[in-house]
């Protein structure tokens, strides 16, 4: 399997990943996410650290660890409307 992008991911997991940058003040277009082998990058649009999640991590799918880290401020302040 190639590289895919969020947009090539099934829709529940959009959706996830979509209602966890909602529930923190962002949305989802404020990251890039992309997806090769057993791992998920998450990077901030306006630059920062990216941030790779296993998604083979036991029972917690990757968007739960993603959400976790917007609880600890990882990626900062949401992006200005």
């Amino acid at each position: 399997m190639g590289r895919q992008s969020l947009h090539d991911m099934p829709l529940a997991v959009r959706e996830a990943f979509a209602d966890a940058c909602a529930r923190h003040g962002f949305v989802w277009e404020d990251f890039e996410v992309s997806a090769d082998a057993d791992v998920v990058s998450v990077a901030p649009v306006a630059g920062g650290d990216l941030r790779a999640y296993p998604t083979a991590a036991g029972d917690v799918p990757w968007t739960v660890a993603f959400e976790r880290d917007l609880a600890l401020d990882v990626f900062g302040p949401p992006l200005a409307d």
